[in-house]
């Protein structure tokens, strides 16, 4: 990883633990306990739906420090824990959230839904590489050309002969 994304990255998670400790997010987490959102989803864990002392877990980060009550969920210590664990393999906020909530309603082991995430960052990544180097294909075509080649490239993954 390059030092400039990693300075980036521990300037983020600075600001990120000075956001969580200041004054601004304890009155976001008031109004989230006040709100419906928090009576709708049973006073629980959104994941696990078990009672007891919950986090507020971001579905984004792109609207922090000024949060809507929707782009936050509450989850238990545990989940917060493995959701972000799922982050860390390359999940966002939100799907990693979501991932976990699968697991633990189907019971299913946490190990098997970790490697699930893994394979699936793995495919996605193969998918891009797929996708550059089928884009190589159109460089220095007209546009006529490069139209029908995507049309042609598109009918082949669907199948279809022609």
């Amino acid at each position: 990883m390059p030092i400039s994304t990693v300075i980036e990255m521990t300037e983020r998670s600075r600001r990120y633990k000075e956001y969580i400790q200041s004054e601004d997010w304890q009155a976001v987490r008031k109004r989230y306990f006040k709100s419906k959102l928090w009576k709708r989803q049973g006073k629980t864990c959104w994941c696990c739906a078990k009672e007891g002392k919950v986090d507020l877990h971001h579905k984004t980060c792109k609207s922090l420090g000024n949060e809507n009550l929707n782009h936050l969920v509450a989850i238990c210590r545990s989940c917060h824990d493995k959701a972000h664990d799922l982050v860390k393999v390359g999940n966002s906020l939100w799907i990693a959230a979501k991932r976990v909530r699968q697991v633990e309603s189907k019971g299913r082991p946490w190990k098997q839904a970790v490697q699930i995430a893994t394979n699936q960052k793995r495919s996605k990544e193969r998918k891009k590489k797929k996708r550059q180097k089928e884009k190589q294909w159109f460089i220095g075509l007209n546009k006529q050309d490069a139209k029908l080649l995507k049309m042609e490239l598109s009918l082949r993954r669907k199948g279809i002969k022609y």
